[in-house]
């Protein structure tokens, strides 16, 4: 049973799930499947945007109309952990990596891609950009995130053996840049409450164990923070939170930041890059904070 989903531990949740449905109907049929049906846990990667009217009707003008279309980049990754058994198909022949643990791909996706996405989502919409491409064809955003990458997630990082970290960063870069691509920096942005606990933190609080604030990333979660509490901006995505940030503020607040929120050389730093986006805008604190790094 193969997982096409983003879920940690997807494989794993589906055989809990389903190996104990079994076990209330018959205690011989969740035997049977744990002994003979495996759950491998797999990770997905491909950039899928929102499909639009525009879309469906260019695709109907080449003689194919559907209303389920959905438009992809060309990059295309699916790695599964090698648990499967007997009779399964040539997986590798068509472009599937079977490693033996799947979490450290995972995790390098969430560290690198995601992270850098939703680092150009936030500064591109503090910067006036509505698509994702059109951020990273601004050389200062485009400049950012390429140096955080480099100097503030890979010296923390764990990389799989499978995996070049140089072609890996370089491929970021390139898909984001995809005009082709159309991703909307707040379809990036909706729920950043449930996103970046999972894609910044862990990395911030990585550099915070050894001694440093990463100043870079820091400035990623203030301007989360801003667009959160910035009514015109906010307007144009999704979170759990935004009701209680847009009446109360959101700046400091314990169950937004979690441990981070008692860190205070963290919070320190993230106080002045949340007044320093407020009071400069996002162009001026990125050229500040390049100065720094």
């Amino acid at each position: 049973v193969l997982s096409c989903d983003n879920l940690s531990e997807n494989g794993a949740v589906t055989q809990s799930v389903v190996t104990g449905f079994a076990s209330l109907l018959n205690r011989r049929l969740a035997t049977w499947i744990e002994e003979n049906v495996s759950f491998p846990n797999t990770m997905v990667d491909r950039i899928v945007p929102s499909t639009t009217q525009a879309d469906i009707a260019d695709s109907a003008a080449e003689g194919i109309t559907d209303g389920g279309l959905i438009n992809t980049e060309p990059f295309k990754q699916w790695v599964i952990e090698n648990s499967l058994l007997a009779n399964t198909p040539d997986w590798p022949s068509v472009g599937v990596t079977l490693v033996n643990e799947v979490l450290p791909h995972e995790t390098m996706k969430l560290r690198f891609l995601n992270a850098t996405h939703s680092a150009i989502s936030y500064l591109g919409l503090l910067c006036g950009h509505e698509f994702v491409h059109a951020a990273m064809a601004d050389d200062l955003l485009y400049r950012f995130v390429d140096s955080m990458m480099e100097n503030e997630i890979a010296p923390v990082a764990t990389v799989p053996p499978e995996s070049n970290l140089e072609d890996y960063k370089r491929s970021i870069l390139r898909r984001f840049a995809n005009s082709a691509v159309p991703y909307k920096t707040a379809q990036v942005a909706t729920n950043g409450s449930l996103k970046l606990p999972q894609r910044i933190f862990p990395t911030i609080s990585q550099h915070l164990d050894n001694g440093t604030v990463p100043i870079q990333l820091t400035t990623i979660v203030a301007a989360w923070l801003v667009c959160l509490t910035d009514k015109s901006i906010s307007a144009k995505f999704d979170d759990p939170v935004l009701p209680i940030t847009i009446e109360s503020g959101c700046h400091g607040r314990d169950d937004l930041l979690g441990e981070l929120a008692f860190e205070q050389r963290f919070t320190a730093a993230l106080d002045a890059r949340f007044q320093q986006l407020q009071q400069l805008g996002c162009r001026a604190t990125l050229q500040v904070s390049a100065g720094e790094n």
